[in-house]
């Protein structure tokens, strides 16, 4: 009985779940494919971060908006009052102002694309990131390898041009040393990988001559090739190749699901995709580039902030630029709803800013308060005439003299002051041959005259005393340079040059130093020996025939179209100087408007960077 009463629960009970199974079968089946329950899990999770964006969504567009707003204010004000203010200053002769527009232009496109995306994510258009991206950022990383590699020829082309003089005084002093030495140039037996290299790492020169003279010449020509390579319409054509290609790229990569512009896609991951996977590689590319590119921009400094504003760019784009693509492909949805990855990128753009446009507007208008060509600080004439008179008296001091050959190097005109120093020691030529030859000449020498200028000439040597006729004597052989000694071996200190203990001192003229020596009279007297009786202004008298292959090589080193060591005259001045050449008719102030023009260089654009170091 028992048994029986078992089997019927049993049975009873399997009736129960039959009957239970077939009524909830509809309900535990699923008829839902995989693509379906996916896109349901999808929705699922879209749903968290809707939730999510609702919440940050008008704190998030308030915030975002408002700094667009500001940025681009500031940005474009900035920016005008730049171009506008150094216009007439030496901010442009060493940085590309079309680098200097396009660079601030791409970024701000970038920056306010990145903002905006900031603001409206999810819901921002996954086109824009292929356009804006490629476009800004292609520019950005071409104008950024550009600018370093122009600026560290520009730095190097400083050094070469202390070298090169370095070198001229050697070659001048000691002509032969290298064929007396007995060394053989190596050189240029070294292949031309060797000699880049050599190049690139600067390493040091030979002690041979013209070992060194062959190493720099080659230096040099790389350097200039370079330099004009990446002038500014060479640069401009580079960023129109740039742009095609970007656009190029862009147009093909729209074509991909996600990135249509009609209809507009908002679904586009944020990590690395296909489309923008070739954006991520020119990043990396560039990041490869700038890590030599940031240790060759040690060393050097400027009064521009260029070495500060590319070091600072690039080291920041080298660790910014791997957190943006780190950030974005590892975060989750959810995060990115309150910051995506370019939070990490905009501060390359916000100090490239500041460093590019911000902080030199900020130094012109610092520098205004020494401002040298009549500003808004110089509004008293008084003013003006005295900052002139203590500029003009800096060029006889020798430790200021220094002062402005270091701010001279951080302008990026020091051939500027080599150009005073030779204008100073061909001064000291033109009078030390003068005295020489009329102490040697046996010409009757009018005594009265001759008197006179002998009284001026201990004037304008305040270190020896006047005290007998033999130490006048040894006062006008103290003047004797090159005259005395054939092999040129006699030196003459730069300080006393400079200081005017042996011949007036800058700025007064070689035509201005020969009539305050009284020395127009005997050169007149050496001439009459020569067959030039023409008599005329002290500026416009011709030189002896002695002294003409020092003022060609004036000129070959500093006028001259391609002087190694040129400096910036207008036509207007050099015109005149190469006819003179041309003609042979070598006048005592035929570099004096040149002269001119470096002074009033210096003035401007060094003495008020000099002052900021005071």
């Amino acid at each position: 009985m028992n048994i029986f009463r078992k089997s019927l629960f049993l049975l009873f009970f399997l009736a129960a779940y039959v009957l239970s199974a077939s009524v909830d079968a509809p309900d535990t089946f699923d008829p839902l494919t995989p693509e379906q329950r996916a896109a349901l899990a999808a929705q699922e999770k879209m749903k968290s971060i809707l939730e999510i964006y609702e919440k940050v969504k008008i704190p998030k567009r308030i915030f975002w908006f408002t700094f667009i707003g500001i940025w681009v204010t500031f940005c474009i004000v900035t920016t005008f009052l730049y171009l506008k203010k150094s216009a007439n200053t030496q901010e442009f002769k060493f940085k590309s102002k079309t680098m200097t527009l396009v660079v601030a232009g791409t970024g701000l496109v970038f920056v306010v694309h990145a903002m905006a995306t900031e603001a409206l994510v999810p819901y921002y258009p996954c086109f824009l990131r292929v356009w804006i991206g490629y476009i800004a950022l292609l520019l950005f990383s071409v104008s950024l390898i550009v600018r370093a590699i122009n600026y560290i020829a520009q730095v190097r082309m400083i050094r070469f041009k202390g070298e090169i003089s370095n070198l001229l005084t050697q070659v001048d002093s000691a002509p032969n040393e290298s064929e007396k030495s007995g060394l053989h140039k190596t050189y240029m037996d070294k292949g031309v990988i060797k000699r880049f290299f050599r190049l690139i790492v600067n390493s040091q020169y030979s002690e041979d001559i013209d070992d060194k003279q062959a190493e720099l010449q080659f230096r040099l020509t790389v350097n200039n090739r370079v330099l004009d390579l990446l002038r500014s319409r060479n640069y401009a054509i580079l960023c129109g190749i740039v742009l095609v290609i970007s656009v190029s790229i862009s147009a093909y990569f729209t074509t991909y699901e996600n990135y249509h512009i009609i209809p507009v896609s908002f679904s586009c991951k944020s990590g690395i995709t296909t489309p923008v996977l070739p954006l991520y590689i020119i990043l990396c590319v560039v990041v490869v580039l700038m890590l030599p590119l940031i240790f060759l921009c040690f060393g050097f400094t400027d009064a521009f902030g260029m070495q500060i504003e590319l070091l600072v760019t690039m080291i920041m784009v080298l660790i910014l630029f791997t957190a943006m693509i780190l950030y974005n492909e590892l975060a989750p949805p959810t995060a990115l709803m309150y910051a995506t990855g370019y939070v990490f990128i905009m501060p390359v753009f916000f100090m490239q800013q500041f460093f590019l446009i911000a902080y030199p507007l900020y130094k012109i208008y610092k520098i205004g308060g020494h401002s040298l060509s009549g500003g808004s600080a110089d509004r008293s004439g008084v003013a003006v005439s005295t900052r002139k008179e203590q500029f003009e008296g800096l060029l006889a001091y020798p430790a200021g003299f220094t002062r402005l050959s270091q701010a001279a190097l951080e302008t990026f005109c020091p051939e500027n002051i080599e150009f005073l120093k030779d204008y100073q020691l061909l001064k000291f030529k033109v009078c030390s041959l003068v005295v020489s030859d009329t102490n040697n000449s046996n010409v009757p020498e009018d005594e009265g005259q001759g008197s006179m200028a002998k009284t001026q000439i201990s004037d304008s040597i305040p270190s020896l005393k006047h005290e007998t006729e033999d130490d006048e004597n040894m006062r006008h052989s103290s003047l004797l340079m090159g005259t005395v000694d054939s092999t040129g071996t006699s030196e003459v200190d730069m300080d006393q040059l400079i200081g005017g203990e042996l011949v007036p001192p800058l700025p007064i003229t070689i035509p201005e130093a020969m009539y305050k020596m009284g020395l127009m009279l005997d050169l007149h007297l050496i001439n009459d020996t020569e067959g030039k009786k023409e008599r005329t202004t002290p500026k416009m008298t011709l030189i002896p025939n002695k002294l003409k292959d020092d003022f060609w090589k004036f000129y070959v080193k500093f006028i001259q179209e391609e002087a190694l060591l040129a400096v910036n005259v207008p036509v207007k001045v050099s015109a005149p100087i190469e006819a003179a050449i041309k003609n042979e008719k070598y006048t005592l102030g035929m570099y004096d408007e040149a002269l001119d023009e470096v002074l009033n260089s210096l003035y401007t654009n060094t003495y008020p960077i000099m002052l900021k170091t005071l």
